[in-house]
């Protein structure tokens, strides 16, 4: 159980820097064509990093739900 801990920590961690470089980048924004599309990678890194925490949240409960139901 410590691996999967650690890998919902990694992922937290990485989900909460993705969220601060999104409003650094809001906040630092000239509206710039570049600046724009920084901000749309940045969106989708964080958009892909929850889609990552969500199946790993959905896959530690379907496991956890599988070894109570094996049990006699």
């Amino acid at each position: 159980m410590a691996s999967i801990s650690a890998d919902q920590r990694h992922m937290d961690n990485r989900f909460e820097h993705a969220m601060k470089e999104i409003s650094k980048a809001a906040l630092t924004s000239t509206g710039s064509p570049e600046d724009m599309a920084q901000f749309s990678n940045l969106v989708q890194q964080a958009s892909g990093i929850q889609y990552a925490v969500t199946n790993n949240a959905k896959y530690n409960h379907n496991l956890a739900t599988k070894i109570i139901d094996s049990m006699p």
